[in-house]
């Protein structure tokens, strides 16, 4: 039988959103077995080539995109709990929009992903909590939570800048002035891992792609797979369906004017 679990008493912000979503909004029950992609063991060394003009080559074989939305199942998996839910996210390069329900099909909460602040609207309990982007610390510590679904997904390049190349025998690895590193396939240029430069042991830092598919001429992936930095947890999302550039974005999490703000 599933049982739905909610927040009784909200904190401040330096609650961990994953912690708070997984309480929010996850039920416990039977679900579809998890996709795990393994980490790779390539060997890398220094390329002789210009790390820019591999990055623009790799640009050119995978468009940007504006605008995505799709719908998918999350596992998220911590020290003595795993936990599961479905999703519904919508993207555009500033703002992303991330509706949780329940495995009965039972919305709880949003989380609307800003470039300066992250926004958690608990829909059971009827209060918004929101996190300014200053506050590092509680963003980067809870994996695509706190991200825009786009921009890891397919990466704004325009606004980084590459620093190093390195290459294994099927592969591109490029770091760039964040320290961020990101790999690529030489075969056919698809991103297949994203490393974020982040202290802390348990912040989500790895995010790892697989199973790509093709949609409207871009190349996806089907399974997504993020890391804490320790190793000790991991967060699974299996995408059943995407939309790219769709017309007509929704991005309002859709918030009463009446509800509770927490800051």
């Amino acid at each position: 039988m599933n049982t739905l679990a909610v927040i009784r008493h909200p904190k401040p912000a330096a609650i961990r959103y994953v912690a708070l979503l997984m309480t929010v909004v996850l039920a416990v029950g039977c679900s579809p077995r998890v996709v795990t992609i393994e980490e790779s063991n390539e060997t890398f060394s220094a390329s002789n080539r210009n790390p820019a003009e591999v990055l623009e080559q790799l640009r050119r074989n995978n468009p940007d995109l504006d605008g995505l939305s799709g719908r998918g199942r999350v596992q998220v998996s911590m020290p003595g709990s795993t936990e599961r839910s479905t999703i519904v996210f919508t993207s555009d390069r500033q703002r992303s929009l991330l509706i949780f329900r329940n495995s009965l099909g039972i919305e709880a909460g949003r989380l609307l992903v800003e470039p300066d602040s992250v926004t958690l609207y608990n829909r059971i309990e009827n209060y918004v909590q929101r996190v300014s982007t200053a506050n590092q610390d509680v963003l980067l510590d809870n994996g695509f939570y706190a991200v825009n679904m786009l921009n890891v997904l397919s990466p704004d390049f325009e606004n980084l800048r590459p620093r190093t190349l390195l290459e294994s025998e099927d592969s591109w690895m490029i770091t760039f002035e964040d320290r961020s590193r990101m790999v690529f396939r030489k075969s056919d240029g698809n991103l297949t891992r994203v490393e974020y430069h982040l202290s802390n042991p348990t912040a989500f830092s790895t995010y790892l792609f697989a199973d790509s598919i093709t949609v409207n001429g871009y190349e996806l992936p089907r399974n997504i797979q993020i890391l804490s930095n320790d190793r000790q947890s991991a967060i699974y999302l299996t995408v059943q369906d995407y939309q790219v550039n769709p017309a007509g974005l929704n991005l309002d999490p859709g918030i009463p004017p009446n509800t509770t703000v927490f800051p």
